[in-house]
Formats: C-alpha cells, sequence, structure tokens
C-alpha cells in the first residue's frame, strides 16, 4: 500500500487535518454519497471548506480510489479499515511531540503565571 503522507508533507497542518477529516468522512460515508449525490463538504458542525482544502481532499480521494481501483464505495470492510487506519495515524502525526526544552519552557511558564486574588479570596 502506497501512503499519502507525501501529499500532505508541504501542507499547513490545519490545512492537512480539515482535508483528512473530510476524507475520513467521504471514506466512512462513501456508499451513501454516492446513492444520494450529497456533498462531502457539507456539513452542519463546521464551515465550508477553503477552495484548498476541497482541492486536496479530491486529490487525497482520487489517490486511494486509484491505489484500490475502484472508488471507496466498493471497499470491503477490510480496505475501509485499511485506509481509515491509514488516515488516523497520519492524522495522529501532524502535531510532532513536544521536544523536554519546549515541555520544561511550558512548565516554567505556567508555574510563573499568578492567579488574580478574587473578591473574598486572600491573597497568601
Amino acid at each position: 500500500m502506497k501512503t499519502i503522507k507525501p501529499l500532505l508533507s508541504t501542507i499547513e497542518v490545519s490545512d492537512a487535518r480539515s482535508a483528512l477529516y473530510y476524507l475520513s468522512r467521504y471514506l466512512k460515508q462513501a456508499t451513501i454519497f454516492e446513492k444520494y449525490q450529497k456533498d462531502i463538504f457539507e456539513d452542519t458542525e463546521r464551515s465550508y471548506p477553503t477552495e484548498f482544502v476541497r482541492k486536496l481532499t479530491i486529490s487525497l480521494i482520487d489517490f486511494i480510489e486509484h491505489e484500490q481501483g475502484m472508488k471507496a464505495s466498493e471497499f470491503d470492510l477490510d480496505t475501509y479499515s485499511l485506509w481509515s487506519d491509514h488516515v488516523t495515524e497520519i492524522e495522529e502525526g501532524l502535531d510532532p511531540e513536544p521536544t523536554p526544552e519546549e515541555l520544561e519552557r511550558a512548565n516554567t511558564f505556567v508555574n510563573a503565571i499568578s492567579m488574580p486574588v478574587t473578591k473574598g479570596q486572600s491573597s497568601n
């Protein structure tokens, strides 16, 4: 199986994450989208994606369907699971793990924050 990761390597994390969201929706509901000619980008919980995210999502769908030699609506459960797991793995890797130095700076910053005294509290 080829990976979609190179297609996302130069893409902003927010755009990649959005495209992977719509890709996941499409893979999960491909038969519904095809049967009812539903727009995969129409989503009541999210705003309509940018044109760039739309094109990126379509290119990811095209890549996967070309790789499999069939439309996603024809995938069996194993094929769907393979690609769904792959998308999840890529999405989880979008944000790099913080380095020890970054964690230390964050801890130092959080520990340095002093909360304002509110009415009825003592300032110890």
